[in-house]
């Protein structure tokens, strides 16, 4: 039986990761929360770790498909992310943001190009040949 003070734990997380999902697809809900659910229960930031930590529903390489390719905006979450942190502020109180090249787009007129966003994860796949063609 829960008590009281964790019925409010369990209402109120019910409450923030149905706000953050509505920022993607009813599709790719389920799978957003299992990764949410499962990350902050591993601890970790990792994928792999995240679903080591739950019961997960789907096959586990469709997890990192869904992460990497799948068809939903990073940045309509991280709208989100900051509406309902931002909910949580007393009024008047300034709240403190990091924000990296990632969430900021770099811009310049001295540098047009640093708009340019270069994939690092993205690496050629395959198998080499080796110089006597073996």
């Amino acid at each position: 039986m829960l008590t009281s003070d964790q019925k409010v734990i369990l209402r109120e997380l019910s409450l923030y990761t149905t706000f953050l999902a509505k920022a993607l697809s009813p599709l790719a809900a389920p799978t957003f929360c299992e990764l949410l659910l499962g990350g902050m229960l591993s601890g970790e930031g990792f994928v792999t770790q995240a679903l080591l930590t739950i019961h997960y529903e789907n096959f586990w390489n469709s997890y990192h498909h869904w992460v990497s390719q799948g068809k939903w905006r990073w940045r309509n979450l991280a709208h989100r992310l900051i509406l309902l942190v931002s909910s949580k502020v007393p009024d008047g109180q300034t709240i403190p943001l990091i924000l990296d090249d990632l969430t900021l787009e770099r811009c310049s007129d001295k540098a047009p190009a640093c708009r340019i966003h270069h994939q690092h994860s993205k690496k050629k796949r395959g198998f080499y040949r080796l110089a006597d063609g073996k």
